[in-house]
């Protein structure tokens, strides 16, 4: 996945860097792992709405909530036309709030 030319075109200045790693690494249980490709995919592209969800998802498996809602949060501020952002904030919202 290193070579996608997505991932090429959207990092260009770190062809290595290809957020689908993080998720290849999340389908197989390994969170830290795909924590830690969001967070670099997020340090070159902070405006990067869907690595911002992404590690939304992540971070929940990890049950660090708070800091999943704060990533949902940014991922829809940054994109409020998304369906799936703005769903999955306003879930986790609604469960932290019970």
């Amino acid at each position: 996945m290193k070579n996608c030319p997505t991932c090429q075109k959207t990092y260009p200045d770190d062809f290595g860097l290809c957020p689908r790693d993080g998720e290849a690494l999340g389908k197989k249980g390994l969170w830290v792992g795909a924590i830690a490709e969001y967070r670099e995919a997020i340090r070159l592209k902070p405006d990067d709405a869907e690595a911002h969800n992404s590690l939304g998802r992540a971070l929940e498996h990890k049950s660090d909530r708070q800091a999943a809602l704060d990533e949902y949060r940014k991922a829809y501020d940054l994109d409020p036309k998304n369906a799936t952002f703005q769903g999955d904030y306003e879930r986790l919202l609604k469960e932290l709030n019970k």
